[in-house]
């Protein structure tokens, strides 16, 4: 009976030893880790050296709307901000263009004229001196009008503004019904400003508003009304100087020689210097003008700057007075009687390339869009160009011969008489 139960339990022994022999054969072998192979290890300067071997690869662009990264080094974040050197906004010149005139209008001048001029003598009226008193005026669309005494004549038809008072014109300004009269009060410094609609005819106007007791000045206009220029400053119709801040412009005194030009806290500063003169001789919404001359030579430089202070065009007018007389025959009227001016002396003038003799008197005038005019007053007419105004980085002193008259010479631009132009 042992026997045959230690017989059993051999049995059961073998059994579980070939169990356990199965299941060995069935899991998958175990990983030493000691005997694993380590991941080489791969350095910059073996990237740098294996990729110096190949050929770069080109980048491929960007996808639309997506801006390319763009790589810095480390050495660059440690540049000091003062050692970075910023290089100065050149200001935007326009390209050289010649400036031209072309002939828009003339009119007579004389006893049986639309206007005669004034005669200043002593003694004999034969010697007396011929002088064009006022200025011309345009709308800017074709319709000019000429200040004289206290007279306003459209010379188109030889139409007459009514008498309002007997009093200088100081200034006119034109906007397309609005018809403005700046002049003077009874003293003479001071001045009156007359709004007038002439849409119910230019011999029958309407008077809207009447402005007392303002500078003695030119005509402006800001913000799409009249502004009022005397002597660098600005002034509103109720007489209001208005601050540096507000005005379109502003005139310093600087101990340079000449001037200088910018735009400062959103305001056209113009710096004039020592022995020169300069004047903003039109102002409009569109731009200003400023008017150079230096030492009162005869040579004038006009330039024009958007409401940005960006230059858009510049050019020279140069006068000349030869001293030497002429004869002529020329009539006027003198209460009742009739005299003849024996003797003149004639003006000469150089503007875009156009050279002017035998005048009485020349004004460069603008309207209220920027666009500049020539009158060209002769002993017995006056002829009206309109100017293309170009550009020329002319820059004083001028050159002799353009200062002597030489009609050789063609300056490439021009600019504003001896006498202050109306705006």
């Amino acid at each position: 009976m042992k026997r045959r139960l230690m017989a059993i339990l051999l049995c059961l022994s073998v059994l579980l030893m070939a169990c356990a022999c199965a299941a060995e054969t069935m899991e998958p072998p175990a990983i030493d880790p000691v005997s694993e192979e380590p991941t080489p290890q791969v350095t910059l300067s073996e990237v740098n050296a294996e990729s110096s071997k190949t050929e770069e690869p080109v980048p491929s662009a960007a996808p639309s709307g997506e801006i390319p990264p763009i790589e810095t080094s480390d050495e660059s974040l440690t540049v000091e901000e003062s050692d970075v050197a910023i290089e100065p906004i050149q200001p935007i010149v326009p390209e050289e263009k010649e400036t031209t005139l072309e002939k828009v209008l003339s009119f007579d001048i004389g006893i049986d004229g639309l206007m005669e001029y004034n005669f200043l003598f002593y003694d004999d009226p034969s010697t007396a001196d011929i002088i064009v008193y006022g200025d011309a005026y345009t709308d800017g669309n074709g319709v000019f009008y000429q200040a004289a005494d206290s007279e306003i004549i459209r010379v188109n038809d030889g139409a007459k503004f009514p008498f309002i008072s007997w009093s200088q014109v100081f200034d006119i300004e034109v906007r397309q019904n609005d018809f403005y009269i700046l002049k003077a009060g009874e003293t003479g410094s001071y001045g009156i400003l007359y709004h007038y609609d002439i849409s119910t005819g230019f011999e029958t106007p309407t008077l809207i508003a009447q402005y007392d007791n303002l500078p003695s000045g030119s005509l402006g206009f800001a913000g799409g009304v009249p502004v009022i220029l005397e002597q660098g400053n600005v002034y509103s119709v109720e007489g209001r100087r208005l601050s540096k801040s507000k005005a379109p412009f502003a005139i310093e005194e600087s101990k340079d020689s000449s001037v200088s030009v910018q735009k400062q806290n959103d305001v056209l500063t113009i710096q004039q210097g020592e022995n020169f003169y300069c004047y903003v001789p039109a102002l409009s919404d569109i731009g200003t003008f400023v008017a150079e001359t230096k030492d009162w030579d005869g040579n004038w430089i006009y330039s024009y700057y958007d409401q940005n202070g960006s230059i858009k065009t510049k050019f020279l007018y140069t006068t000349q007075h030869p001293g030497s007389t002429i004869s002529c025959e020329v009539d006027f009227t003198w209460g009742k009687e009739i005299y003849t001016v024996d003797l003149y002396t004639p003006y000469c003038a150089t503007l875009g390339g156009k050279f002017f003799e035998g005048l009485v008197d020349g004004k460069v005038f603008f309207d209220v869009y920027g666009n500049a005019y020539y009158a060209a007053y002769y002993l017995d007419h006056c002829d009206i160009y309109k100017i293309d105004q170009g550009y020329s980085d002319i820059q004083f002193p001028v050159d002799e011969k353009l200062q002597a008259g030489d009609s050789s010479i063609a300056p490439t631009s021009s600019a504003s008489g001896s006498s202050a132009s109306s705006v």
